[in-house]
């Protein structure tokens, strides 16, 4: 997950390990206003998964 601006209590290394992760491989990483957006798109509209993966979050976020 990428840290939301001004969240607290995020670490050096993981804001560092994260944005490595995002340049090498972007579509692995979501952020946590896609993964609201996912919960509640799948709490309305259902999801034919039942355990979501990267790829099927942001899909989900984007349909809102």
């Amino acid at each position: 997950m990428i840290p939301t601006e001004g969240q607290k209590n995020v670490k050096t290394i993981y804001k560092i390990l994260v944005k490595t992760i995002q340049f090498f491989s972007p579509k692995s990483v979501s952020t946590m206003q896609q993964i609201g957006k996912a919960m509640i798109n799948a709490a309305t509209n259902g999801y034919s998964k039942q355990i979501l993966e990267v790829k099927d979050i942001n899909a989900l976020a984007n349909e809102i």
